[in-house]
Formats: structure tokens, C-alpha cells, sequence
């Protein structure tokens, strides 16, 4: 019978509703063997359960059916048995779907409640109860779950929980993460204070030349009252290469390039300084003889 107006979708209430009134010649149900529907079907007494013909064929065209039979008088059997005789049908497993990203332990615990005998009498699970995992196991119309899989096969379960491995992955990539940016902050990091050193010199080489441009102002004729001047300059640059010498250690002072020329100017500056000092001090001093030889004339 194709979909059309003869054609209709009910739920189970409606399906009994309709078989009492008359309004439904036969109905196709596809529910589990101890389903309530069948048991309010089978007291109404208007209804006959049929076998599908050539179920088998059907069973064999089809991967996920299999041949199935519901046993005389399983619905009724007292007075008029119901069914009248055993019917042959078809039959399919129920599937309990989910993520294959849902965890390994959830899915585990679920199917390790579906098996437990309780839950098989509760809800009549007879093939279940009867069989277990076997009958639980057989024919996956899916990929079985790795929870679902350590319950029917314990050897498959690895000997550390894949929760606990993920959670140690990304912990590592964590880890791995945090060192490489500690790693690449603390080169831009000390990139960015060789920059600093770097200006540092370069201030301390333009400290020196002022000093420098300082005692050349004191070149042209200068008298014995230069010679503080002189001396507070030159004060002024051992002070400055002892600042230097503070702000960088002996080893980074050598591997900086520009503390050579630093150390160059300092060196000949102050002994340009040290120069002119002493020629102020024996111009001074042939200065002071001189008058004392003119005093005693």
C-alpha cells in the first residue's frame, strides 16, 4: 500500500481507539514483543495478529532484520489464546545511539545498567535477560562506542583511563604552550634590554663627547685656575665610566660593541685631562719660582 489517503500514521492510543470504533482495517506495529499495545489489542477481541509472509526472505534482503517468532497465546492465553497461533515475523535490535564524543566512562555505566538483571525484568527484556552481552553484542547496525566496547570486551580497555590520558594530552599541550611563549617572551624580553644597554652606551659615549667639547673650551690659553676645572672634569669621567662598569658585568661589557669605543674615549680623554693638568701644575709652579727669583733680585 503506497502513502495516501488510505495511508495514515497513529500513535499507539490512537491505534486502539481506532481498531474499538471500527475505523481500521490493519495496522503495521513495529514496537518490542511485551509492549503494552499489544496487550490492550488482544482484549478488545476484535483484532487477529497475522505472520508476514516469507518473513525469512525479507530477513535475508535485509542486514538488520532478523526471522523472529511470537509464541501462541502470549498476550492471552486463557479462554481464546492470543495470538491464535505462533506468528512468524521479522525482528530488529534496539540501539542505544550517542556521540562518539560523549565519555568513554558515561556510556560505559549506561551499558553496565542496561545489562544488569534488574533493569532486564523491569522493563522485560526477555532476549536480553536470556542471552546478555551475546544478544547485546550481536549484529551492530553501528560502530560500537568505546565505553559500550571495555563492557563486552574488558581486555580492550587500556591499562590508564582515556579520560585521564586526554586530560594529560591537553595538559601537556598546555605545558608545551606556556614554555614556548615563556621561552619566546623571555628572548623578546632580553632582545629588548640589549636595546636598552645599547642606548645606554650611546648615552655614555654622548656624556663623554660633551666632556670632551668641556676641556676643549680650557685649550686656548688657560691659566693656573683651570686647574679645577680640569680636575672636576675629570672627576666627572671616572665617575661615569664607574657608573658604566656598574650597569654592565666585565663579561657583557665585552660582548657589547660599542663599550670599546666608550673605553677609547675615556681613556684618551682622560689623559688629555691628566696632560693639561700637569702642564698647568709646572707652568704654575716655574711661574712661582720665577717671581721668587725676582724677589730676591
Amino acid at each position: 500500500m503506497g502513502v495516501g489517503e488510505l495511508h495514515t500514521n497513529l500513535t499507539y492510543t490512537g491505534l486502539v481507539e481506532a481498531f474499538e470504533r471500527g475505523e481500521l482495517d490493519a495496522a503495521v506495529i513495529t514496537v518490542g514483543m511485551q509492549a503494552n499495545v499489544f496487550r490492550a489489542l488482544a482484549k478488545s477481541g476484535k483484532i487477529r495478529f497475522l505472520s508476514i509472509p516469507n518473513h525469512e526472505a525479507l530477513a535475508a534482503m535485509e542486514l538488520h532484520l532478523t526471522p523472529f517468532s511470537v509464541p501462541r497465546g502470549v498476550y492471552q492465553f486463557e479462554g481464546n489464546p492470543v495470538p491464535r497461533d505462533t506468528i512468524q515475523t521479522v525482528a530488529t535490535g534496539a540501539h542505544l545511539i550517542t556521540s562518539s564524543e560523549l565519555e568513554g566512562g558515561l556510556v560505559e555505566r549506561v551499558t553496565e545498567e542496561v545489562l544488569s538483571s534488574t533493569f532486564q525484568r523491569e522493563n522485560k527484556l526477555q532476549e536480553l535477560f536470556e542471552q546478555g552481552k551475546s544478544f547485546a553484542n550481536s549484529k551492530p547496525f553501528f560502530p560500537v562506542h568505546e565505553g559500550a566496547r571495555w563492557v563486552y570486551e574488558p581486555e580492550s580497555r587500556t591499562l590508564l583511563d582515556p579520560d585521564i590520558v586526554d586530560m594529560w594530552e591537553n595538559m601537556r599541550s598546555f605545558i608545551v604552550s606556556f614554555l614556548a611563549a615563556g621561552f619566546f617572551g623571555y628572548q623578546w624580553f632580553r632582545k629588548r634590554q640589549e636595546r636598552l644597554k645599547e642606548n645606554k652606551i650611546d648615552e655614555y659615549v654622548r656624556r663623554v663627547i660633551s666632556i670632551e667639547r668641556q676641556q676643549m673650551s680650557l685649550d686656548a690659553g688657560g691659566g693656573i685656575e683651570d686647574l679645577d676645572k680640569l680636575q672636576s672634569l675629570q672627576d666627572q669621567l671616572t665617575e661615569l665610566r664607574q657608573e658604566c662598569f656598574k650597569d654592565f658585568s666585565g663579561h657583557n661589557l665585552q660582548d657589547e660593541p660599542g663599550t670599546d669605543c666608550f673605553l677609547e674615549l675615556c681613556a684618551s680623554l682622560s689623559a688629555k685631562l691628566n696632560s693639561k693638568m700637569t702642564r698647568l701644575r709646572l707652568s704654575g709652579e716655574i711661574q712661582r719660582l720665577a717671581k721668587a727669583i725676582e724677589g730676591e733680585k
